[in-house]
């Protein structure tokens, strides 16, 4: 069945963030906070910030997550939201420019799960964009002759221009079939799992399977057409 449960994303919550986002997938919730620090651009990309994600999956939001302390499911979920941040571009790192080869802003990701009912990753991703469109940075800096950046109040924040909105859709693939948005009871007997990633143009910015055996080309295509629908409901 391509049926996906009740989706809710709220914008904004966390008051200490710089951008943030809650997403519900039916009982699943991850919440997603960001927070700018400068730093000094990489001399090949003078004019570039970066994204830098970090997720944490901890007993709190299941018990299938025995350590307090980022395990190897956390890791693999972090690096595969960096390599979405990057290729899919969802923003453009050269916003992040303070000064030129001096200075550049850090976007700095925290996801954490707080319930986890299947599909963190869909979750995940929803709510980094949604707080990526949250985020402000200021307005004023300067710079001082001994390199320092004075960063001059928080009151008055800019949005970043150049975002790039994506959706995606997690199948589950059991005895030659596809399941969309699987829950953790359905997760439990799956085979393997697919995630497709479109951005609002409906082209592919990511495809990435987790476990089990390859997909045929006809249940990728299912899956990319599926998850072109779940752009609309987004």
């Amino acid at each position: 069945t391509y049926e996906v449960r009740d989706t809710k994303i709220s914008v904004g919550g966390i008051k200490s963030a710089d951008g943030s986002a809650v997403v519900k997938i039916g009982n699943t919730t991850v919440q997603c906070g960001i927070r700018y620090k400068v730093t000094t651009p990489s001399v090949s990309a003078p004019f570039d910030g970066h994204v830098d994600v970090n997720v944490h999956l901890l007993p709190v939001c299941s018990t299938k997550y025995e350590s307090s302390r980022p395990g190897e499911h956390s890791y693999v979920m972090g690096e595969l939201l960096n390599r979405l941040t990057e290729k899919a571009k969802l923003i453009d790192n050269s916003e992040l420019c303070i000064v030129e080869g001096k200075a550049v802003y850090v976007l700095q990701v925290d996801i954490i799960c707080l319930n986890d009912d299947g599909n963190i990753i869909d979750a995940s991703i929803l709510a980094l964009s949604a707080a990526l469109r949250d985020t402000g940075l200021p307005t004023e800096t300067r710079v001082e002759e001994n390199g320092e950046i004075v960063q001059i109040g928080h009151d008055k924040t800019v949005k970043l221009k150049s975002q790039k909105l994506v959706t995606p859709l997690t199948f589950g693939i059991f005895d030659e079939k596809i399941i969309s948005d699987p829950n953790e009871e359905e997760s439990k007997i799956m085979d393997g799992f697919i995630t497709v990633v479109l951005d609002e143009k409906k082209n592919v910015v990511l495809t990435k399977k987790h476990k089990g055996s390859g997909i045929t080309y006809d249940h990728l295509q299912t899956c990319i057409e599926v998850c072109s629908k779940r752009i609309e409901e987004v």
